[in-house]
């Protein structure tokens, strides 16, 4: 059966100057407005469910307070308060997806996730580490990466969401010729 632990991300604090400049990481010189994604998970009666807000560009210096992921050269920020399991579990998210988030970047420009928020609707159920699938969600939807699929689970004998973090991997693509083109 999968452990419940914290999130394994190296995070470090950015020796950078404030105030960078915005190119977004999809369209250079445009800014990216931010974006929520809600993921939903539901299992049973009851279910998960976490909204994030969230804007990626590309930035030619990295904010002082922003926090860098592995060894990318992507960074997370956030702008608004949030507890630090939901920081750390978002962080984790986002490190799941670091190297594909790198690749998708426009020329040598840090990439910068900035998180204006994180949600949690009531009632549902809540564990931080919903967070962490919820950024993932959001890059797949905004960033246009793959992500990875996470195994999720209800331990009843717990009363708790299981996630296989060993589990994690990149989905499957599926391509056929009515396959719409990823957006």
């Amino acid at each position: 059966m999968p452990q419940i632990c914290a999130p394994s991300v190296a995070l470090h604090h950015s020796k950078r100057s404030e105030g960078a400049p915005w190119l977004s990481i999809g369209v250079p010189g445009r800014e990216m407005t931010p974006a929520a994604y809600e993921y939903k998970k539901r299992i049973g009666a009851w279910g998960l469910i976490v909204r994030v807000t969230a804007e990626v560009s590309g930035v030619a210096d990295v904010p002082s307070d922003a926090q860098r992921i592995a060894d990318e050269d992507v960074w997370i920020r956030f702008a608004n308060s949030a507890s630090e399991p939901d920081k750390e579990w978002t962080a984790h998210g986002l490190s799941l997806t670091a190297k594909q988030l790198a690749a998708a970047s426009i020329g040598s420009a840090s990439t910068l996730v900035v998180v204006h928020g994180i949600e949690a609707p009531l009632p549902t159920d809540y564990q931080s580490e919903a967070c962490a699938l919820a950024m993932v969600g959001w890059l797949r939807k905004y960033a246009n990466v793959p992500g990875v699929e996470v195994p999720v689970n209800f331990d009843n004998e717990h009363n708790r969401y299981v996630f296989d973090w060993d589990g994690a991997h990149a989905p499957q693509k599926e391509v056929s010729a009515d396959s719409p083109p990823r957006r």
